[in-house]
């Protein structure tokens, strides 16, 4: 890309600093040529652009100096024009004091275009979209517009449309300062130096060299141009601010899956929230294999009373409303609403998109959640595992694990055995890592299941009091076991002396 834009390309926004060294843009090519015919240029002005790493002067960006020149060339008077000049200055003399308020009303002018016209032209691949209703979109340089393709150009039928909800306006550009060789190290002296310039007289006028200085242009008229540039400035800044004010407003999604839900008790936990919303549909999963809900807290971390309900299906939500809306949560406590979630933009911070590697993996996992939620197996008696699932906690501890490998299998023995007498059991499992000493225990039927739990509940097994429950369907108990390198010494010690007295006594 080079660094001026012709006519039929997309304007280029350039920045450049005024006499002031204040930072003045984005402008597109055509206002700066418009700057540069009434003289407002010249070689040593210092402009920047984004993609580019500092301020350069005009001599040394050689397509863009090209572009201006040649509108400088286009807007010459003819040679009669030049001769009939009334002060007789030539090219080479200084601008008339016309030159420079012509320059001044440009800027104007083109700070109330800014601030008027809406939205800059879009970049190339976002000139041209597909509406829902299938109808194609392109960008109209002509009219500054989205119109439907084959009604561009100065014939077309107008499209009435509101061009800030249609074009996405990016974050503000991050313009570097300039700074002046030599003004980091000699700031300070720099300031005394400027204090003695401008007490010592002019050698000509005998005037202070800070009068001397000034521009006859600006003795005549500085309150009034400053003040002209401040409110024409403020004015771009309000309308800015109140078109990013009217967009970061409440919005609804196109495919909304999630409900709102007031009026929840203070003590509700995640387990009741499944277990009364799941009736309205499957609540959709994230790649932890964790229910999508949410309970708003307080800074004390104590549920204020409110959440967010994530179900797999859009049906879901309008169910959700209709039976849950107006009902209370629980016998005696006030109503809850529900109603479909609405999404608030906050923050203008760009967030960029996870790595492609990381989102396809989560897509696949939750792909597979989806896929096991929907899916039938053939069996329309088959019980979910939540209803025949039995957690028994305090069966072992991490040290009789770690003194004795062969411990859990004990284990999984004498539940077996004692589980067995009231039901046919499909699966045990000892989760040798969990603290808690958790043992799992499948059933074929959910009468079995309930008999252990009522069986197995406050028990006394060696020496501790076990807690049965039914599983939730989503809390895993699966976890690593953590021993140090003298207790992993130990326990291999011990598994050996094992084996041997084995061999010993065969």
């Amino acid at each position: 890309m080079t660094e001026a834009a012709t006519a039929g390309d997309e304007p280029i926004g350039w920045c450049y600093l005024d006499a002031s060294s204040q930072s003045q843009g984005p402008f597109p090519l055509d206002y700066l040529q418009r700057l540069q015919q009434a003289g407002y240029f010249h070689a040593e002005t210092l402009f920047w652009r984004e993609g580019q790493a500092e301020w350069k002067h005009l001599r040394d960006l050689p397509d863009l100096h090209a572009s201006l020149e040649a509108a400088t060339l286009a807007a010459a008077p003819p040679p009669a024009a030049q001769g009939a000049a009334v002060d007789g200055s030539t090219g080479d003399g200084p601008a008339a004091p016309q030159d420079d308020l012509s320059t001044f009303m440009a800027e104007i002018s083109a700070l109330d275009a800014e601030a008027d016209d809406g939205p800059s032209t879009p970049p190339p691949e976002e000139q041209t979209f597909t509406d829902d209703d299938g109808t194609v979109y392109s960008w109209d340089p002509a009219t500054r517009k989205f119109l439907p393709q084959g009604q561009g150009g100065p014939g077309g039928a107008a499209v009435q449309y509101n061009p800030e909800d249609m074009v996405f306006e990016g974050e503000e550009l991050d313009i570097p300062d300039f700074v002046r060789p030599g003004d980091e190290s000699s700031a300070s002296d720099g300031e005394e130096e400027s204090k003695k310039k401008k007490a010592k007289p002019d050698a000509k006028t005998g005037k202070p060299a800070s009068e001397a200085a000034k521009d006859p242009v600006k003795e005549e008229q500085p309150s009034s141009r400053e003040a002209l540039l401040a409110e024409a400035k403020e004015k771009a800044a309000q309308k800015k601010q109140a078109r990013a004010a009217a967009s970061a407003e409440w919005f609804e999604l196109k495919r909304n899956t999630s409900v709102y839900v007031t009026g929840l008790p203070e003590d509700v936990t995640l387990a009741e929230m499944v277990e009364t919303f799941s009736k309205c549909g499957i609540i959709k999963e994230d790649d932890q294999r964790q229910p999508r809900i949410k309970i708003y807290q307080d800074s004390n971390g104590m549920p204020k009373g409110d959440g967010l309900v994530t179900f797999l299906k859009e049906p879901s939500v309008d169910l959700a409303v209709q039976l849950l809306d107006g009902v209370a949560f629980r016998y005696g406590l006030q109503n809850m609403t529900v109603s479909p979630a609405k999404f608030e933009l906050k923050g203008e911070g760009f967030k960029p998109k996870q790595s492609a590697g990381n989102k396809k993996r989560k897509k696949k996992v939750l792909e597979s959640l989806e896929k096991q939620a929907l899916t039938w197996d053939g069996f329309d008696d088959k019980l979910a595992p939540t209803q025949v699932t039995v957690i028994i906690k305090h069966m072992f501890t991490i040290d009789e694990i770690l003194e004795n490998p062969l411990y859990s299998e004990e284990i999984e023995k004498d539940v077996l055995a004692e589980a067995g007498r009231l039901g046919r059991v499909e699966k045990v499992k000892v989760y040798k890592g969990n603290p808690d000493g958790v043992v799992s225990i499948k059933f074929a039927t959910g009468e079995a299941a309930d008999k252990c739990v009522k069986l197995m509940e406050g028990r006394f097994f060696a020496g501790r009091r076990l807690a049965a429950f039914m599983w939730d369907g989503y809390t895993n108990y699966n976890m690593k076991l953590q021993e140090t390198e003298e207790q992993q010494a130990a326990r291999l010690e011990a598994f050996g002396r094992e084996l041997e007295e084995g061999g010993k006594e065969q």
